[in-house]
C-alpha cells in the first residue's frame, strides 16, 4: 500500500503534462491554420484566383514545416529528389501524410473530393492547388478520366504531382492494391515510401469513422512521433506495370523480408 501511494502522484502528474502538451499544441496549430486562412482571405481580396494559387504554392512547404513542428512530428528524408515534372506514388496512412510530404517536397496532391468540404482545411488545400477526385466516378467533373488529363497537363508543364494509388488510407500494417487508372501512359513514376515511427505512430492511421478533429486531437497528445520519407528510383512501363512495380518497391522498404542465417 505505501508503494502505491508513493507512485500515484507521479502518474497523475504525467497525465496532466500530457493534457497540457496536447492543449498547447492545439492552440498553436489552430492559430497557424488561422494565419493561413487570414493570408488566403487577404490575397483573394487583392488578386485573381489563379494568381493566388501561384503565390501560395511555393509557400506551402514552409507553412507545412511549421505545422509539423506544432503538431509534434519530426521528419527525415532519404533518396534523390525527383526532377521537376515527376509523378510520385506513395502509400497512404493518414491526412497527416499530406502535411509531412508537403513539408519536404513542392508537389501538387491528388485527394478525395471529401477533403474539399472539410472546414478551413479544404479551403486551404484547394488554394494550394490540390486536385480533387470523386471516387467511383469515371466521366464528368472530378472523374478519373478528367483527373488523369489534368495530371498529364501539370506534368507536361513541369509540375510535380503526388498520387495515393491505394485510393484510401490504411492501418499502416500492410499495403492495399496500387490502382493504375490515374496514371498517364507515357510518364515514369517515382515510388515514395512513408513510414511513421516511435511510440506515437499508433495514433496516426486515419481509418473507419475517424474525423479530422478527433484524429488531430489524438496525435497532438503524442510526444514520440517521427515520419520517414524514402524516395525510390523511377519506374517506366505501362500504367499497370508501373503501379504493380511501385507497390512492390514501397512494400520492400516498409516491410523488408527478414534475413535467415544458414
Amino acid at each position: 500500500m505505501p508503494v502505491a501511494v508513493l507512485y500515484k502522484p507521479l502518474a497523475v502528474g504525467w497525465k496532466s503534462w500530457r493534457r497540457l502538451r496536447q492543449g498547447l499544441r492545439f492552440v498553436l496549430i489552430l492559430s497557424w491554420i488561422g494565419c493561413g486562412l487570414l493570408a488566403l482571405i487577404l490575397l483573394r481580396l487583392l488578386l485573381p484566383w489563379r494568381t493566388v494559387e501561384r503565390c501560395l504554392q511555393p509557400l506551402m512547404p514552409t507553412w507545412m514545416r511549421v505545422a509539423c513542428l506544432f503538431i509534434g512530428v519530426g521528419i527525415s528524408r532519404a533518396g534523390a529528389l525527383p526532377a521537376a515534372g515527376s509523378l510520385l506514388l506513395s502509400n497512404h496512412v493518414s491526412w497527416l501524410d499530406i502535411v509531412v510530404i508537403g513539408a519536404q517536397l513542392p508537389v501538387r496532391f491528388v485527394a478525395k473530393s471529401e477533403v474539399r468540404h472539410w472546414p478551413i482545411i479544404g479551403l486551404l488545400a484547394a488554394s494550394a492547388g490540390t486536385i480533387f477526385l470523386q471516387r467511383g466516378k469515371r466521366t464528368g467533373d472530378n472523374s478519373s478520366e478528367q483527373i488523369r488529363s489534368k495530371i498529364q497537363q501539370l506534368l507536361n508543364a513541369g509540375e510535380t504531382v503526388l498520387l495515393f494509388p491505394e485510393g484510401t488510407t490504411g492501418c499502416g500494417g500492410e499495403l492495399r492494391h496500387f490502382h493504375s487508372r490515374l496514371l498517364p501512359a507515357d510518364k515514369a513514376v517515382v515510388p515514395l515510401a512513408l513510414a511513421y515511427r516511435g511510440r506515437g505512430a499508433a495514433a496516426v492511421p486515419f481509418i473507419g469513422r475517424d474525423t479530422f478533429a478527433s484524429s488531430l486531437w489524438l496525435i497532438l497528445a503524442e510526444h514520440d512521433l517521427h515520419a520517414h520519407i524514402q524516395l525510390l528510383p523511377a519506374i517506366s512501363g505501362n500504367p499497370k506495370q508501373q503501379a504493380s512495380a511501385a507497390q512492390c518497391a514501397v512494400a520492400a522498404v516498409l516491410y523488408p523480408m527478414p534475413t535467415v542465417e544458414l
